[in-house]
């Protein structure tokens, strides 16, 4: 890529966002109802994304419209290997601390199985949720989204509440560093920190170098190659990293009691 100049390549639109990723690969893959909660502004793009999830057969009763925002974007840009280089996000959305309104009374949660949830939350708001998971028994994942989001779980105080993490390489090193209070050189390091914190499972994603399972019991490392994505799934790319982290990786991870 040359800096300063446009570049020739490929574009593709599609609706998507962590959230949204999640409840539409959980729609297809499990038998479990799955609920969404997310909000989008009062713009074309927000109408569009509403109809989306209504088109996919996803509720919409807890998607929360807020007057005066833009609707979060996300614009990224992948090498030839597929690996991302650079992204640019707009989630000034989530900054106004939206869902405090839905997530407030617990019923949401109450009689959930699973949650899931990612660092676009404020940590309040990751707060309150890892509070109430602790609460009801429901078992909570969390996806670290960026760097400089990754460590507001860690500023809940409530690690301990986290069953599942996936972030990547800097990610889990940038908690780790946060948690530990000191410098964290290496994923599996800082997986050892946060394991030692009470998240009961960290899975390192590495791009193309596949993903590593963190865990509390022997074995402790578990290296899952990368799967190649057959020419007939090649619809489901637009899904985001969350399918191949969640998707893949927990359905072989409940095969083989992980």
């Amino acid at each position: 890529m040359i800096l300063g100049t446009s570049n020739p390549g490929t574009v593709r639109t599609s609706f998507g966002g962590v959230a949204r990723n999640v409840a539409a690969a959980l729609g297809w893959i499990s038998e479990l109802p799955v609920d969404l909660i997310t909000a989008v502004g009062d713009d074309l793009i927000g109408s569009e994304a509403v109809s989306s999830l209504k088109h996919i057969g996803l509720p919409t009763g807890n998607v929360i419209r807020k007057p005066g925002f833009r609707t979060a974007t996300y614009v990224a840009v992948h090498g030839q290997d597929g690996d991302m280089h650079v992204a640019v996000v707009d989630t000034s959305l989530y900054d106004s601390g939206p869902f405090f309104s839905v997530l407030r009374n617990g019923s949401v949660l109450r009689d959930s199985r699973y949650a899931i949830v990612d660092a676009n939350l404020q940590v309040a708001e990751l707060k309150l949720v890892a509070e109430q998971c602790l609460r009801y028994g429901v078992e909570l994942m969390y996806e670290p989204t960026s760097v400089p989001k990754s460590t507001r779980m860690v500023r809940t105080g409530c690690l301990n509440a986290v069953s599942w993490m996936f972030p990547n390489e800097a990610e889990v090193v940038e908690m780790a560093t946060a948690a530990a209070g000191r410098r964290v050189r290496s994923p599996h390091e800082g997986a050892e920190v946060l394991l030692n914190m009470g998240v009961s499972r960290v899975v390192i994603t590495r791009g193309s170098k596949g993903a590593d399972l963190c865990r509390k019991t022997e074995p402790r490392y578990i290296h899952f190659p990368a799967v190649k994505v057959s020419s007939s799934l090649k619809p489901l790319y637009p899904m985001g990293h969350f399918l191949r982290r969640l998707s893949f990786l927990l359905m072989v991870g409940r095969l083989r009691g992980l």
